[in-house]
């Protein structure tokens, strides 16, 4: 052999030193009746044939000792024939004569052979050779018997037992979680890899996932048929080898091992114990090639009862109501968590083979006649055995919480409610919503007629009670006053229709007056039971309202808007309108406009007749739009026009004409019919509450014309007007703005109209 013909990676120092020895053996043994002069150079040759022979064997033990390959690598037959030599043979005969020798020989590969024995001297066959020879294996070793990388990880499930049944050749033990042992199977049929170690001869002698044929097939554990090799590293046909198996769990964990008989032997492990174990497979008590390796049983069948649910606390909720099972907030994924249990305690993972389902509902129907939730999802978590499910609910307030196990078929006749289920769930609502938010289009007046209080006659109603009366008169009229406290209401709604609570500080109310100022109002939580009605949604929070109220006390007659804000963003029916009409009259405040001709007006009636107006106005100083006062008026003589005249005042010598005109003013015509400076007393109603409804007297000139003809023109100090009555020059123009002051009256005589 050649060094170049010498595998890659050998070491390049092999032994030699019993070179000259197998020369010397060799030389001995060469055939009788060689020439005696051989040449110098044959036994030089013979010794380098000797030291190449030791070389291969050098070889031969270092490949299989390290790079575990069969010793046919480097036989060229391929049978790893060896000769042991005769005993006692020639050399241990010591000149006596056997009848038997004994030869000893070896062959490595099994197989069916011809053995041919020859004398060497003679170069004859013995009688009867070549002789018949069958090799068979020898026993399970370990130094060949491994397993395949692929199979040094194999899961199974937690449990001990087997289920009777007739298993077929290549059904799957073993299978990773979560597939399908005869898809598998199928699978590696139409690759092409099932049944490839029968047809590979020395190929594929390893540790597999696949049984023989027996008549038992393992449910709970993982379990693996171990095809052994004897020393050489032929297929064992045989049983009886020294087979065992040991685990990390150590008696948690039952081992077996079923010697079929054929060289190939079944190894189960099974324990009530999840986990991953070390295992080890021994034969003579050493580890095969590949062990050890782990197995990892897990736990996919869940006892339901065992079930434990837990819910957690969201950080956005700040109260909790603690006599609920589960709380959520409307819009927000809230987490439910549920810990799977097996018969034995240990945690469950089922994979695919495990759905739930939910339903959020205040109906009492059964389980199977729920309509599943339409926003909820499930996931596995890092912990084994525990399953996250996340729901989202929409609707705020009380619900029961539904959770079942769904079974694979989607039947729901095969529904089963986990423990405690159906779990009571109060979902709060979510933020405020600018959108959804609104303000009540409706007003309501609140307080009503804000007066001086007068004191009750004997009988009569008090100024409270009189306040009450006007105040659900106005409510039942849909009428605001000046003086009236408006309340306009504002409910915080979410984005899916849920009231909500709204921090005062993120809601703004403004108010613009009839007279184009404008009010930031205050705004205040309502907390009576009827707001939280009127709300048309639940609860917001615990003990929260989600009604606010806006409240201004009117003092301008005319248009008031109140804008209201979440967010800086009016919400719906923002901006509201109300009207305000002015309050009831007020006298003091009344303006009295006299004619340009109260100082000398013409006595007569055949003249025209002095006309005062009455422009009336309420406690605030708005204009009245409105007549119907019962006014009354009566002239009190002051003095006569003629001297020496004694002319007194008559229902036949005067007259006062009232007119409404409906819309806050009055006229009052006065026709005096002789020379004379009188008082007009006017009394605007007896029935205004708080005050007479008596004004100052106005002071008014009547010149009869006929008598200043006759008489000498004489002055008339201070027109004949009193000097506090308020007065203009036309009733028909816009008097001056000014309060009507009482006067300090003349004596005269007084005589009402």
């Amino acid at each position: 052999m050649a060094s170049d013909d010498l595998p890659d990676g050998l070491p390049d120092d092999l032994t030699v030193d019993l070179a000259d020895d197998i020369a010397d053996d060799i030389a001995d043994d060469l055939p009788d009746g060689l020439p005696d002069g051989l040449p110098d150079g044959v036994p030089d040759q013979v010794r380098q044939q000797a030291s190449l022979l030791w070389k291969m064997q050098q070889l031969n033990d270092r490949l299989q000792r390290h790079l575990h390959t069969e010793a046919a690598l480097l036989d060229p037959t391929g049978v790893g024939f060896a000769f042991g030599g005769v005993s006692p043979g020639f050399m241990h005969a010591k000149g006596q004569l056997h009848e038997v020798h004994r030869v000893s020989y070896a062959v490595d590969r099994v197989g069916k052979y011809l053995l041919h024995v020859r004398l060497r001297k003679l170069a004859r066959p013995v009688k009867g050779s070549p002789f018949a020879l069958v090799v068979a294996p020898g026993a399970a070793h370990e130094s060949t018997t491994y397993t395949r990388p692929e199979t040094s990880s194999l899961i199974g499930e937690v449990g001990v037992g087997f289920t009777e049944a007739t298993a077929r050749d290549d059904t799957l033990i073993a299978s990773p979680l979560g597939l399908d042992p005869k898809a598998e199977k199928d699978k590696a049929l139409k690759a092409g890899k099932v049944g490839a170690a029968r047809a590979a001869g020395g190929e594929g002698n390893h540790a597999s996932g696949r049984p023989n044929k027996i008549n038992s097939r393992l449910t709970y554990g993982v379990s693996m048929l171990l095809k052994t090799n004897d020393r050489v590293g032929n297929i064992c046909d045989q049983g009886g080898g020294v087979v065992t198996t040991t685990t990390s769990f150590g008696e948690a964990m039952k081992c077996t091992c079923e010697d079929n008989g054929d060289g190939t032997y079944l190894l189960a492990w099974q324990s009530k114990r999840v986990g991953v174990a070390e295992v080890k497979i021994l034969i003579n008590r050493n580890n095969i090639r590949g062990s050890p390796f782990q197995i990892t049983l897990v736990s996919t069948t869940v006892d339901l009862p065992k079930t434990n649910v837990t819910f957690e606390q969201l950080a956005s909720l700040s109260k909790v109501d603690h006599s609920h099972d589960a709380h959520a907030v409307a819009g927000q994924p809230a987490p439910v968590t549920l810990k799977l249990i097996d018969g034995f305690g240990n945690p469950s993972t089922p994979g695919d083979k495990w759905k739930v389902g939910v339903a959020i509902t205040n109906s009492k129907k059964k389980v199977y006649d729920l309509e599943m939730h339409d926003h909820f999802s499930g996931e596995w978590g890092a912990v084994p055995g525990t399953y996250v499910i996340t729901y989202v609910a929409k609707t705020a307030g009380n619900a029961d919480l539904h959770l079942w196990r769904e079974p694979l078929d989607g039947n729901p006749q095969g529904r089963e409610a986990l423990p405690q289920s159906p779990f009571s769930l109060y979902v709060t609502s979510a933020a405020p919503n600018s959108l959804m938010s609104y303000v009540d289009p409706q007003w309501t007046i609140a307080v009503v007629g804000q007066g001086a209080r007068t004191k009750a006659s004997k009988g009569g109603a008090t100024d409270k009670q009189e306040r009450d009366r006007e105040a659900a008169s106005a409510a039942a009229s849909k009428t605001i006053t000046a003086g009236d406290t408006v309340s306009v209401r504002a409910f915080g709604v979410d984005e899916f229709g849920n009231a909500a609570y709204v921090d005062t500080v993120q809601i703004k109310a403004l108010l613009i007056a009839p007279n184009r100022e404008r009010h930031n109002k205050e705004v205040s939580l309502v907390k009576d039971s009827k707001a939280q009605k009127d709300s048309k949604g639940a609860r917001a929070l615990e003990g929260q309202s989600s009604v606010y109220e806006i409240r201004h006390e009117t003092v301008h007659s005319g248009t008031y808007l109140i804008h209201v804000s979440l967010h800086g963003v009016d919400i719906k029916n923002s901006p509201i309108s109300f009207v305000t009409e002015p309050a009831a009259p007020h006298p003091p405040l009344t303006e009295v406009a006299v004619p340009e001709t109260a100082d000398a007006h013409p006595a007569g009636d055949d003249v025209p007749p002095a006309t005062v107006m009455l422009r009336t106005r309420d406690k605030f100083g708005n204009e009245c739009k409105a007549g119907g006062l019962r006014i009354q008026g009566k002239l009190v003589l002051v003095k006569n026009g003629d001297e020496g005249a004694n002319t007194i005042l008559m229902p036949s010598n005067h007259s006062i004409n009232i007119e409404d005109r409906g819309d806050g003013k009055y006229l009052m015509h006065v026709t005096v019919n002789f020379s004379s400076t009188v008082k007009l007393v006017v009394n605007m109603d007896k029935d205004l509450p708080g005050t007479s409804g008596e004004l100052p007297p106005i002071q008014l000139v009547f010149v009869d014309e006929r008598s200043r003809d006759r008489r000498q023109p004489r002055e008339r100090p201070g027109a004949g007007v009193s000097a506090g009555a308020p007065r203009s020059a036309t009733p028909e123009l816009e008097p001056a703005h000014h309060k009507s002051r009482p006067s300090t009256p003349d004596p005269g005589v007084e005589l009402s109209a």
